[in-house]
């Protein structure tokens, strides 16, 4: 039964491929030229591809223009600011050693605003593109479809490379690419995105489109193919990103396919799929019930009640009538969580490991596997604003990538007048405006994934597994089996291997095997057949806030909170999506093994007695059940991953009634970024109070550590025993609270290593209060969880560590609702979670002094360690300078402005993340400002130190003017490209 399972294969080899054109040189170069650019223009990056090693010396004759660095693998060309005539110049590359050389041909274009024409298939009419001195487009047409085509091929042009992997990443291609080590994430893949019936999900996904949207992105797929197609005849106008010749099996344009509405499609679904699906943690859930839960080997039901359960330590909730309540500390003890008995799960622990585990290996280009989510938007209602206009801001939270995740662009005409941020491979916006509404989306955290245990009842005669299925005629139900061929990137080409995916029509793919009788799958909302990219395209001309509640309808996946603000003073807020009805949540069922808890939060029985829908019924949550507002009475709606409302958000079961499961474990569990939103914009639209521009930049960048505040009770309580350290840790954590709980870099300037220290002895006592709080914090959810954890099968995970450390904090807890700190092996009463805290600040405190002197030296700066290095979607293979950093940030665990580090379990000093804001946009509403953030550029190439340019302003939280409108869009133009058909 292994071979039909999606991580099973059989290999059979297919030579389709070879080495990269012009590969038996012993030197070559990509792009190979002849490069067409302007002066004033962006820089080109050249790679050098060595079949005998050496180094290679770049020199460029005449010197028009110039090249860093002069010698190694990569090479970046920059034209001169300005030039009264075209030159000729030529980029050659020497390999030492008297192996040969190799050169490109570049012309460079006089100063012009006006770039050669560029020529589209199908274009209707003349399309024109201005460029503002940071690369950012306007595109301009007079039909909808041209304004995509452009937008497609300038995509291409500018981020071909990364569109390419998220693309193959989604549809299991990236073998073909960077070779077997991306093989088990394209198995993963393949069999993940499944639907019911056995069809690849993006294939089948095509279907689903109207003609209108269909029309819109076949012009987007044309635009892209357009320029995919001229790189490949060498056109100098379309080079080959360097990237692809920096891959262990460099990869020649002829291997770029033609770009196809499944792709779009595909890599819509890779996105709504990263931030939605639950499948991860619900196998998690079910080994730490069969670790710890009732008859497991080592049951405790305190751990259960502490680790599984839904209550935020801050009680923050978009739809509540006011702002939280300012400070911080611990909610009330809460009642117990009801505690499942898994029969169903007896023999699978050993199978959810594996699964885990492979799961956590699965590269995540939007968000890694496991990262709580971080995202941030908020919008103000007209008579809330000090402009009179409504307002929003979002800072959605992803992998800091580089070239970053979001390409900007504004698009205007035929209705069109919008501006905003897509990833490239999808047209239009995915955050931003139109003409009438702004928006900014966060995950929601509703619960989309179910897991099923199936039950294997024989199998057909052709070996075909048939699983139990009550409501099914006969009670059998035959899987489906689907063979597929994954491709693999070799240094003799393309091998090719064979796989087999077995696909549950009740529920979904199947993901495991815990024995001969017995396979796990999964449904997920995302294999359904759904058109969310309609939802999209019909948000760009939404007339208001009740126009773009009609477009949202058809936003189905990914369960994403969106607030709304209109030029007419509006708000909303509406987290539409499919949530299926699930009656049974929170019952019990007996199928002859015991009483069985029908939690959807953990995995299922698959036999029929948890499906989703109303028997005889409607199979999701009526709209009008779903969490939604317009124009509170606060003047503000707020999000930050956390429970929309605390009706949702309860432990013990049945929910109130008339009140649907919608979720148990939010993508925020603590509520810390929400509280800290929502009581600065409460305190300033109180008694009539209005919010300026300004205080939504210095919100949007606050990074006061808040969670800090809710362990300071702990701290505090602590009575002095004679223990120098912890009373020296102590008296810095009190006066760090009584300042306001900043977390500064303490450096002047974002190099971690070379920036000198600030004098301000504020600054000082903050960076060092800062840094010590997030040591401690380390090594105390590690000392409290990490050996538990481990037993049932996972890794430690810090937003749920940290609301179960909390809970374990309230005062007057009884210990057996605390074993979680209590040491493995040792007697109940052997230590306390007040006890941990002294042994984890002291140990922090110890390890710190050790490291950078005493704490008086004032050599204790957060910015030296709390850092981000935006990463290639590739990296290791793509590196240098595609991966700039470090730089020094501010901020921290669950801070607005988010940085949060993960937890390592060998206490090192290691506070660098990998994921956070990956855009900060503010407008207001009647087009008067728009202000921007990106962590790097536009178009892709190589950073170099001594150019941060966007990265640079990103990492120290400083905006730049986004123009809109046509005086803006015309005042801020530097260059102009015409597009038309051939």
């Amino acid at each position: 039964m292994a071979g039909f399972l999606g991580v099973a294969g059989v290999g059979c080899s297919t030579d389709v491929g070879n080495l990269p054109d012009g590969g038996s040189a012993a030197i070559t170069l990509l792009p190979a030229g002849p490069i067409l650019t302007t002066a004033g223009g962006p820089s080109t990056s050249f790679t050098a591809l060595t079949s005998t090693g050496g180094t290679v010396a770049w020199t460029l004759s005449p010197a028009v223009g110039t090249i860093s660095p002069t010698s190694g693998l990569s090479n970046t060309y920059t034209p001169p600011a300005t030039a009264t005539a075209a030159a000729q110049v030529t980029l050659t590359a020497t390999l030492s050693g008297g192996g040969g050389s190799a050169s490109v041909a570049i012309t460079v274009a006089a100063n012009s605003i006006t770039i050669p024409a560029g020529k589209i298939p199908g274009l209707t009419a003349t399309v024109t593109v201005t460029f503002d001195e940071r690369d950012i487009p306007n595109i301009a047409c007079t039909k909808q479809e041209d304004c995509f085509a452009v937008q497609g091929y300038i995509h291409a042009r500018d981020r071909l490379f990364e569109m390419d992997v998220f693309r193959r990443t989604a549809l299991g291609e990236m073998a073909e690419l960077v070779g077997d080590n991306a093989l088990a994430s394209d198995k993963q893949f393949r069999t993940l995105f499944m639907t019911r019936d056995g069809q690849r999900l993006a294939n089948a996904l095509v279907a689903t489109l109207d003609a209108d949207t269909r029309s819109k992105v076949e012009a987007y797929a044309r635009g892209v193919t357009t320029y995919i197609t001229q790189m490949k005849a060498g056109d100098p106008a379309a080079p080959m990103p360097a990237e692809y010749g920096m891959l262990l099996y460099p990869v020649p344009a002829s291997a770029i396919r033609d770009w196809t509405v499944a792709d779009t499609l595909a890599e819509a679904r890779l996105f709504q799929f990263q931030l939605s699906e639950t499948l991860s943690k619900e196998i998690d859930v079910g080994q730490f019930y069969l670790t710890y839960g009732p008859g497991a080997p080592l049951e405790d039901l305190g751990k259960v009640n502490a680790w599984i359960r839904c209550q935020q330590p801050i009680p923050a909730f978009t739809l509540s009538a006011n702002a939280v309540a300012p400070g911080g500390g611990t909610t009330a003890a809460a009642a117990r969580a009801p505690v499942p008995a898994m029969p169903h799960l007896k023999d699978a622990a050993q199978t959810l490991r594996e699964l885990s585990a492979r799961l956590h290996q699965i590269p995540g280009p939007f968000v890694p596997v496991g990262d709580r989510a971080g995202s941030n938007n908020w919008v103000i209602k007209g008579t809330s604003s000090a402009t009179g206009k409504s307002m929003v801001a979002n800072d959605p939270h992803l992998s800091l990538n580089y070239p970053p995740l979001f390409h900007l662009a504004t698009l205007t005409g035929d209705g069109l007048q919008v501006l905003g941020g897509a990833f490239p491979g999808v047209p239009g916006a995915l955050i931003g405006r139109g003409a009438h509404v702004a928006w900014g989306v966060t995950v929601v955290g509703y619960d989309v994934t179910d897991v099923y245990v199936e039950q294997v009842a024989g199998a057909t005669p052709q070996g075909v597994p048939q699983i139990t299925f009550l409501p099914a005629a006969g009670g059998k139900v035959t899987l489906i089996p689907v063979q597929q061929t994954v491709g693999i990137r070799t240094s003799a080409g393309i091998q090719t291997q064979t796989i087999t995916v077995l696909v549950s029509p009740p529920h979904g793919p199947i993901i495991g095997q815990i024995s001969a009788t017995q396979l796990l799958s999964m449904r997920w909302t995302g294999l359904e057949l759904t058109n969310d990219v309609k939802a999209f395209l019909g948000l760009l001309q939404a007339p208001d806030v009740n126009g773009a509640f009609v477009a949202l309808k058809d936003y189905s996946t990914g369960a994403q909170n969106f607030v709304l603000a209109d030029d007419q003073g509006n708000i909303g807020y509406d987290p539409h999506a499919l949530v299926p009805q699930r009656p049974w949540a929170g019952g019990t069922v007996n199928l002859g093994t015991g009483d069985i808890h029908l939690f959807p939060w953990a995995p299922l029985p698959g036999v029929g007695v948890a499906e989703w829908g109303i028997p005889g019924g409607a199979l999701w949550i009526p709209d009008d059940q779903l969490p939604q507002g317009k124009n509170p009475a606060k003047g503000y709606f707020a999000t930050a991953n956390s429970a929309p409302s605390d009706i949702y958000c309860v432990n013990n079961n049945p929910l109130p009634a008339g009140v649907p499961y919608l979720s148990f474990d939010w993508d925020d569990p603590t509520g810390f970024r929400a509280g800290e939103i929502m009581k600065r914009l409460g305190a300033l639209t109180a008694d009539g109070g209005t919010v300026a521009l300004s205080d939504m930049e210095a919100i949007q960048t606050d990074h006061i550590a808040t969670m800090a505040a809710a362990f300071m009770p702990a701290i505090q309580r602590q009575a002095p025993a004679g223990n120098a350290s912890y009373d020296s840790a102590k008296a810095l954590m009190t006066a760090w609270n009584t300042s306001g709980l900043d977390c500064p870099t303490g450096l002047v300037g974002t190099d971690p290593t070379a920036a000198v220290n600030d004098p301000d002895p504020g600054v000082t006592r903050d960076s060092s209060a800062c840094l010590l709080f997030h040591a401690f914090l380390n090594r105390l959810l590690v000392n409290v969880f990490a050996a538990d954890l481990a037993l049932a099968g996972q890794g430690i995970e810090s937003g749920n560590s940290i609301r179960g450390m909390l809970y374990m904090l309230t005062p007057g807890l009884p210990a057996a609702a605390q074993t979680f700190c209590v040491p493995l092996g040792a007697a109940p009463a052997a230590t306390s979670c007040d006890a941990q805290v002294v042994t984890a600040m002291t140990g922090a405190y110890d390890a710190l002094t050790q490291a950078f002197g005493a704490q008086s030296a004032g050599n204790w700066r957060w910015g030296r360690l709390h850092t981000m290095s935006p990463k290639s979607l590739v990296f290791p293979l793509v590196a240098g300078f595609f991966n700039p950093g470090p730089y020094a940030r501010p901020g921290g665990a669950f801070t607005v402005d988010v940085g949060t580090p993960s937890l390592h379990t060998n206490d090192a000093l290691i506070f660098q993340y990998g994921s956070g804001s990956n855009v900060r946009y503010i407008a207001i509403t009647d087009g008067s400002a728009t202000k921007m953030q990106l962590p790097g550029p536009i178009v892709d190439g190589p950073l170099y130190p001594g150019s941060p340019g966007l990265l640079g302003q990103y990492v120290v939280n400083q905006y730049f003017d986004f123009p809109y409108g046509s005086s803006q869009i015309a005042a801020a133009t530097v260059r102009t490209q015409t597009f038309s058909a051939p």
